[in-house]
């Protein structure tokens, strides 16, 4: 969900920043449409959503059945969310409304968030109905705590929103910001320059603005703190801090960012600790850290830069948007912008294939480091009942994410590698290998892209 939201953000202010600058007639008719087409993907929530948390509450049916209908159910919503979103930006020029008709381009950031309230009103409104369903998961699951709807949406909206929004409305004020002192500067040679400072400093401090989108807080001293901070010592691997992120229980998972030591953090949820045992705790901090040790936030980085690279010099040379579409309505906006469609479209491709097929990767290398750096009498074993109880936390054995392979596939892997050293170091030697490759195909786009692209060399 959140790579389609990032695609379906970036691709309206792509939109946005070359349309037409004139107001749009029936201004009044099509506002009450785009009301109406905002209101359709909600609605679906609410109506299924319902029938769902019902049937659960009544036992009518097997709760696995019902589970996979219902994710059947969000993935339709998806659908719907996405035509409407698309129908009330394009077909009913919404962008041309907001800051033209209502006169609003002069407002910094104040037109933008409006442009995009088409997107993300429905999946906030949305999310107030899945509600519904997954409060009686999480009562079956923790009756002594009851989710409030208001804290369940707002852990949403901190989790797709927050960590979206911030970076890409910094982005925007810097370039208000830019056009107002030097108005020339962003349509000139080196206007994407612009951009730089603000990703280098997200990349910097993208671990702080986490601790305080998540309202995390230190983990307290006591048994699990120092075990964990042992397990780190014993592993090389020097982390600042150890956050808990508070979701209300919503949570099973932990993550790690930094690239730097001095501002590296460990987040474990609070239903994590909740839920596992100290030393299936444990074992989900040794497979962060395995992150950390092989340098794995890194190696992410770079596999993004090499297509984003390419993009960027293949745009350098796109043609004209009337040359290349000729008299269709479509030709209304600049090859750039054309440019940048296509280019965020295969980049999403690129994200949910390739990308995705190296992440699982990491994390089963990270898996092996968790099993090598554990305390336990039997660390794979360890490792293995960790993931175990996660699968039965989450539901979620068999199931595939475009960065994790299912619980299934990776417990079926540590099993192989506990029986065959041979196959641990073949892998580790792969891995290796592929990184190495990445890292230099990064190097190699920066440096093609400084001295052959048109505009920046």
């Amino acid at each position: 969900m959140q790579i389609v939201l990032i695609v379906v953000v970036v691709a309206v202010l792509l939109v946005g920043q070359s349309s037409p600058s004139e107001p749009v007639g029936s201004a009044a008719l099509r506002l009450a449409a785009a009301v109406g087409m905002m209101g359709v993907a909600p609605l679906f929530a609410a109506v299924s959503s319902g029938i769902v948390a019902r049937r659960l509450r009544d036992g009518r049916g097997s709760a696995g059945r019902l589970w996979i209908g219902y994710q059947r159910l969000r993935r339709a919503h998806v659908i719907l969310w996405l035509a409407a979103s698309v129908g009330v930006v394009y077909w009913l020029d919404w962008i041309r409304l907001v800051r033209f008709n209502w006169h609003l381009d002069g407002l910094p950031l104040v037109d933008d968030v409006l442009v995009l309230l088409p997107v993300l009103g429905p999946l906030v409104l949305s999310w107030l109905a899945f509600y519904e369903v997954d409060r009686v998961l999480l009562d079956a699951g923790q009756p002594e705590r009851r989710t409030t709807r208001r804290q369940y949406v707002g852990l949403h909206v901190q989790h797709y929103l927050g960590l979206l929004l911030v970076p890409v409305l910094g982005i925007l004020a810097l370039e208000d910001i830019v056009r107002w002192a030097a108005p020339d500067f962003l349509d000139g040679p080196y206007g994407a320059l612009a951009v730089v400072p603000v990703l280098l400093g997200l990349l910097a401090f993208f671990p702080e603005l986490l601790r305080r989108l998540w309202r995390t807080r230190p983990l307290p001293a006591g048994p699990l703190r120092s075990r964990l901070e042992e397990t780190a010592r014993r592993a090389g691997v020097r982390v600042r801090a150890i956050h808990v992120w508070r979701t209300q229980g919503l949570v099973v998972n932990a993550a790690v960012a930094g690239f730097v030591p001095g501002l590296r953090y460990v987040f474990l949820t609070d239903g994590l600790i909740e839920r596992l045992t100290d030393e299936q705790v444990e074992a989900v901090f040794a497979h962060e850290l395995g992150h950390l040790r092989h340098h794995h936030p890194m190696l992410r980085v770079a596999a993004l830069v090499v297509p984003l690279g390419v993009g960027l010099w293949a745009a350098s040379y796109w043609p004209g948007g009337r040359d290349f579409w000729g008299d269709c309505t479509l030709a209304v906006l600049p090859g750039t912008v054309w440019a940048g469609l296509l280019g965020l479209a295969a980049m999403a491709v690129y994200v949910l294939t390739l990308f995705g097929a190296y992440s699982r990767r990491l994390e089963s290398q990270a898996d092996l480091f968790a099993c090598q750096n554990m305390a336990a009498a039997e660390p794979v074993s360890a490792v293995v009942g960790a993931l175990e109880a996660l699968a039965r936390v989450n539901g979620r054995r068999h199931a595939r994410g475009w960065q994790h392979d299912s619980i299934a596939r990776r417990v079926d892997f540590l099993q192989k590698t506990a029986r065959c050293a041979e196959v641990e170091l073949l892998y580790h030697r792969r891995v290796r290998l592929v990184g190495y490759l990445i890292v230099g195909l990064a190097a190699g786009v920066l440096i093609c892209l400084s001295v052959f692209s048109p505009a920046l060399g």
